[in-house]
């Protein structure tokens, strides 16, 4: 009887194998066992299901071979191919838009940009229709290779378009969204050399993570080195009480800001904004990544743990307004005196232009678009009554959800070793060598001593916010039973769409806890994250030595180290 060689195993089993490959390397695996052992059973659509375009020439190549098999017949190569990453910075852009209209369907897309390959109008172009079937989308750009310049800055060659064309496409299209800017390589920077700019304005990321297309999307990893683009993503959450939150900022739960300009005090604007996030990744951000001080990180962590008290107090406040408003237009209604004619006049004369002689550099026009008044700025203008009699404007508390931060991850660099040893009292033994310089033995050890103490500060903190957070919720507890104030609670947007239009007290964005959700009140039965999160302070290295479940093996896993 003849033994069984692997030419007789099934082709199942050569495919079962090949899924545990990993994605960046199944092209070049399946194709090295084709060549070693071409008698193998080996299926020839695992070359063409994942695609790794590293050279120029490999796009002509494959482009060629695609348009010999037409794509309605079963054995098309086209219909292989589920992710496409296109990793070189110099491929012919031209063909390779060809290329990738061929394959709409495909689930992931990588494109590396850079000033010899994808103009703003080649990926206008590219994207003026969706990808249908995109799970996962990742935008890296460098404007420079080997020198660095300004020339795409002089010439005007900003990608702002590329994400209005984004915002357009249909509701739920970009589940996972990476847009990153590679940092300057110190090898090549000048001095004082500014970073060159890819997004001329940052509205359009508010503009996108608003639109229908970011409604689904679960992460968003966005790195552009030294911008300040919290306050534009920030912005775009509900500022109004008749605005209907944007569905990106409820169902996003990975966010990755790293090397942008964020600095301590953004975190809790984050945390509030996008109020489900778990994992939350700072790298290479100015977030205290000086010196120790004493209570800072205690302080930090102490905030992360209260967002869900600003989030409540923020909405209370809109609550309000709303309701002086409509007492304001019930007493216009009435023909009653509101009291704010006087300051409404006094703001249109400070408005009025000034008399006398203009300088020449006066601008005539503005192109500024005219503001639309919302709530806030009506209260600014004087539309609310200033005495209005107590009892009017009923009293609404909102109950602060827990919050659902798990893991938050920056970058901390080591110090000396001698300020490391008086930071954090260090052992007494001598930590310098007979040069001078500190062994690199000794240095690790006291940078792994200095991240356990910013973990321990950063729990100490947590708990203390808990515990204040606890109180609060108490506190409002007790309100609810003596029916003194109106508590409430945030509604989920399933909730929303479920709720009557027409029922009666209803607040949009808020319902009220029944008699027998008075489990709501309780830390634990509250939906949230009552631990304290993973701190990881190691960095995007890989090789680092990274906390255990942190955000940074998340988001590898998530985009497949994609950036």
């Amino acid at each position: 009887m003849a033994l069984a060689t692997l030419t007789d195993l099934p082709t199942e089993l050569f495919s079962h194998i090949i899924s545990f490959l990993p994605v960046e390397v199944t092209q070049s695996a399946v194709l090295a066992l084709t060549r070693a052992a071409p008698l193998l059973p080996i299926p020839l659509f695992h070359l063409f299901e994942h695609i790794l375009i590293s050279k120029p020439s490999q796009v002509v190549g494959l482009y060629q071979r695609l348009r010999k098999v037409p794509a309605d017949v079963d054995s098309s190569p086209r219909n292989w191919i589920r992710t496409v990453t296109v990793a070189s910075f110099e491929v012919d852009a031209d063909v390779c838009i060809n290329l990738l209209n061929m394959v709409r369907g495909i689930e992931r897309l990588t494109l590396h940009v850079g000033p010899k390959n994808f103009s703003p109008e080649h990926l206008e172009d590219l994207f003026d229709k969706p990808f249908y079937n995109l799970q996962c989308f990742a935008l890296r750009f460098r404007p420079y290779l080997q020198q660095v310049n300004h020339y795409q800055f002089l010439k005007g060659a900003y990608f702002d378009s590329v994400l209005k064309s984004l915002a357009r496409w249909p509701e739920g299209s970009l589940p996972l969204l990476s847009i990153v800017q590679d940092p300057l390589d110190p090898q090549f920077v000048p001095n004082h050399f500014a970073q060159p700019m890819v997004f001329f304005q940052l509205e359009p990321f508010a503009s996108l993570i608003r639109s229908g297309a970011a409604a689904n999307m679960a992460s968003f990893r966005l790195r552009i080195p030294s911008r300040q683009i919290v306050r534009s993503l920030v912005n775009g959450s509900v500022t109004s009480i008749g605005d209907s939150s944007p569905a990106a900022y409820s169902s996003l739960n990975y966010l990755d800001l790293s090397s942008c300009n964020v600095l301590e005090g953004d975190v809790e604007s984050l945390l509030t904004s996008f109020f489900h996030v778990e994992h939350l990744v700072l790298d290479s951000c100015a977030i205290l990544k000086g010196e120790l001080r004493e209570g800072e990180w205690a302080a930090l962590g102490k905030k992360c743990a209260l967002v869900g008290v600003s989030r409540a107090r923020a909405m209370e406040k809109r609550v309000k307004t709303m309701f002086e408003l409509l007492y304001a237009q019930s007493l216009r209604g009435k023909g009653g005196d509101t009291g704010h004619t006087s300051q409404q006049q006094q703001v249109q004369q400070t408005r009025r232009q000034r008399r006398g002689r203009r300088g020449v550099a006066t601008a005539t026009i503005s192109l500024r678009e005219p503001s639309n008044n919302d709530g806030s700025s009506s209260a600014a203008l004087g539309l609310i009554p200033q005495n209005i009699p107590a009892g009017v404007i009923p009293k609404v508390r909102v109950l602060p959800p827990l919050p659902s931060l798990k893991t938050f991850c920056t970058t901390v660099g080591g110090s000396s070793a001698v300020v490391l040893q008086q930071q954090i009292g260090g052992p007494a033994q001598p930590i310098l060598e007979d040069n001078g310089t500190a062994h690199p033995a000794t240095l690790a050890s006291h940078l792994r001593l200095k991240h356990a103490f910013i973990r321990a500060e950063f729990a100490k903190g947590w708990e203390e916010g808990m515990t204040q957070l606890n109180n609060h919720r108490l506190r409002l507890k007790g309100s609810w039973r003596l029916k003194s104030s109106r508590v409430m609670r945030f509604t989920s947007a399933l909730e929303e769409e479920e709720r009557e239009e027409d029922e009666v007290s209803r607040i949009p964005g808020l319902a009220d806890i029944l008699e027998d959700e008075e489990g709501m009140f309780e830390l634990l039965d509250g939906g949230g994250n009552v631990e304290s999160p993973v701190v990881c302070l190691a960095g995007a290295d890989k090789d680092s030595q990274h906390s255990e479940g942190c955000g940074h093996s998340v988001g590898w896993c998530l985009f497949h180290d994609v950036n």
